[in-house]
């Protein structure tokens, strides 16, 4: 069910974020508590302010509320995805050709699930990450989930 919540709102929101010249990074309704969240994560390639976060907020918030496309109370927050952001579609592969990123998979590929590298190219679907010197190709359907990963 919240799958669908958070399908149907990026549907109605994706106009509103383009608009701004956005990326629409994620979207979650997630139950914490008894509290309801719906998660909004946006970016842009100078990264995300305050004033952003706020009026992609007031656009958002106003729209969720004359649609209504959630009949539950819940809280609403937009943010940045952070330094480590999730790589969730084809175009985030693209934009982040050459960064160092960290690919989890659902089964294991020689023994190994979890894979921390550069990532060379992606084309047709296929991610190419150079492991230890080592290039390691990987289909988009078979990452559980993929995200930039920074060494401090």
């Amino acid at each position: 069910m919240s799958q669908n919540v958070a399908n149907k709102v990026e549907d109605l929101i994706m106009p509103v974020i383009q608009g701004n010249n956005f990326d629409l990074v994620d979207v979650q309704y997630v139950k914490e508590g008894k509290e309801w969240y719906l998660r909004v994560f946006i970016d842009k390639p100078e990264g995300i302010t305050l004033d952003d976060c706020e009026l992609i907020s007031r656009e958002v918030g106003q729209l969720l509320d004359e649609s209504e496309p959630i009949k539950t109370s819940y809280i609403l927050e937009i943010s940045s995805p952070g330094i480590e952001r999730p790589l969730k579609k084809e175009k985030d592969y693209l934009r982040f050709l050459g960064s160092k990123i960290m690919v989890k998979t659902f089964d294991a590929i020689n023994g190994q699930k979890i894979f921390v590298g550069q990532l060379k190219e992606f084309k047709e679907g296929i991610v190419t990450l150079t492991v230890n010197e080592r290039d390691i190709n990987i289909s988009l359907d078979k990452i559980a989930s993929a995200n930039l990963t920074v060494d401090f």
